[in-house]
């Protein structure tokens, strides 16, 4: 989904703006093994958000979370 950035941080950022140009949602199992860390670290931050009708996350703007929730903007 996206290439390897630097940091952890780097690589939930880009991962986090790769579902958005892509409409927003993502499922865990769409997400490649070079990227899973990301989405677990995005997950720990609040985003995305769950979706239990269809099993997806959908992705959150970080600028409406609680500043204590989100490390990404």
């Amino acid at each position: 989904m996206t290439d390897t950035p630097a940091t952890p941080l780097t690589a939930a950022r880009a991962l986090h703006l790769a579902v958005l140009r892509e409409g927003g949602r993502v499922r865990a199992a769409e997400v490649g093994a070079e990227d899973g860390s990301a989405l677990r670290r995005l997950v720990e931050l609040g985003l995305p958000v769950p979706q239990l009708v269809d099993g997806s996350d959908s992705a959150v703007d970080p600028r409406r979370l609680p500043t204590t929730r989100s490390s990404l903007s």
